[in-house]
C-alpha cells in the first residue's frame, strides 16, 4: 500500500490512494511518533546483506517533507527476537540502527486508520429543522425560540431530550469501513431506496445535510451514505437503533407543564376517602 497525506490550509488530508479528509488526531500521533523516533543502538559494521534485518524489502518506507525540503527516507525492517527493538535505516546512512518496537507497530497503518471517520458534521445550535423519512414515517421537527416542535404529520410539542439524543447519535456516528468510494449502483447497498433518510437543515441558509441508511451487512453493520461525499460507509448496528425514531418517540410526554418551584398548594381528591390539601 501507499498512503500519502498532505497538510492543506492547516488541515491534514489524504491524497493517495483516495482523496478524503484525514483524522487529525491519528495523523498528529503519526507525525509525533516519527519526530520522536530515537536510535537505541547503531551497528558498527555496514552489512553486506540487508535481508536478515528485513531491510531488503522494508516493512514501511517513510518519507517526510517539509516546506523547504524532503528529509531522508526512513526504512523500517523487522523486529528483533529479543530486546523489544526494530531495525531501521536512513536513506543517507548505510548503517543499520535499532529503534523501539513501538515505533514499528506505530507505523503499521492502513488507510482506514488515518481517514476521518465522522460522517456528518454540525453543531446542535445550528440545526433548525430535522426531517426523517422512511417507508412508514414522514416526520418534520422544527426549532423555534429554542423550543422543538413537531410540524409533520401533525402539530405537537416535541421532547427536547429525545431530539438532543437523536442529534448526538448522528454527530457521533463513525465509519467502521469504506466499502465503495464512488458506487455505480446504489441498489447494491440498498441506498437507491433507503430504509431511512435523515435530513438536517443547518445555519441561516438552512443548508441540507442528509444521511441515508441502506441494507444491513452480514455482521449486522449498516451501509450509510451522506450528501457531502459519494462514499458508501459501513457503520455499527447501534446507529439504526438510535436513529430509528417514530412520531411517538419524539412527542413530548409531559402530562402537565408547570414550574415546580412556583407551586403554593396541592389539592388531592381521592376516589375513596377524605380530600386533603398540602400548602
Amino acid at each position: 500500500r501507499e498512503i500519502a497525506l498532505e497538510k492543506v490550509e492547516g488541515q491534514w488530508k489524504l491524497v493517495r490512494p483516495v482523496e478524503a479528509p484525514a483524522d487529525e488526531p491519528s495523523v498528529n500521533n503519526l507525525v509525533r511518533a516519527i519526530a520522536e523516533c530515537e536510535v537505541k543502538k547503531r551497528l558498527d559494521e555496514v552489512p553486506g546483506d540487508l535481508k536478515p534485518f528485513g531491510l531488503d524489502a522494508p516493512t514501511v518506507v517513510i518519507q517526510v517533507k517539509l516546506e523547504a525540503k524532503a528529509l531522508p527516507e526512513i526504512r523500517l525492517g523487522r523486529t528483533t527476537p529479543v530486546g523489544y527493538s526494530a531495525y531501521v535505516q536512513r536513506a543517507d546512512d548505510p548503517k543499520v540502527m535499532l529503534t523501539t518496537a513501538a515505533f514499528h507497530s506505530g507505523m503499521d497503518r492502513q488507510v482506514g486508520d488515518l481517514r476521518d471517520k465522522q460522517i456528518v458534521r454540525f453543531e446542535d445550535a445550528d440545526v433548525h429543522k430535522i426531517a426523517i423519512q422512511g417507508l412508514d414515517r414522514d416526520i418534520l421537527l422544527a426549532e423555534t425560540n429554542k423550543e422543538w416542535k413537531i410540524e409533520r404529520p401533525g402539530s405537537y410539542p416535541a421532547d427536547a431530550s429525545t431530539v438532543r439524543s437523536f442529534l448526538s447519535a448522528l454527530r457521533s456516528m463513525r465509519a467502521t469501513d469504506f466499502p465503495d468510494e464512488d458506487p455505480s449502483d446504489l441498489a447494491t447497498y440498498g441506498l437507491d431506496k433507503p430504509r431511512l433518510t435523515v435530513a438536517l437543515f443547518v445555519g441561516e441558509d438552512e443548508d441540507r445535510k442528509e444521511v441515508l441508511l441502506g441494507n444491513k451487512v452480514k455482521d449486522g453493520k449498516i451501509y450509510v451514505r451522506s450528501s457531502s461525499r459519494p462514499t458508501v460507509y459501513e457503520v455499527s448496528d447501534w446507529v439504526e437503533r438510535d436513529l430509528d425514531k417514530t412520531l411517538n418517540d419524539f412527542r413530548d410526554k409531559t402530562v402537565l407543564v408547570f414550574d415546580k418551584d412556583a407551586i403554593t398548594a396541592i389539592e388531592m381528591v381521592p376516589g375513596a376517602g377524605e380530600p386533603f390539601t398540602l400548602e
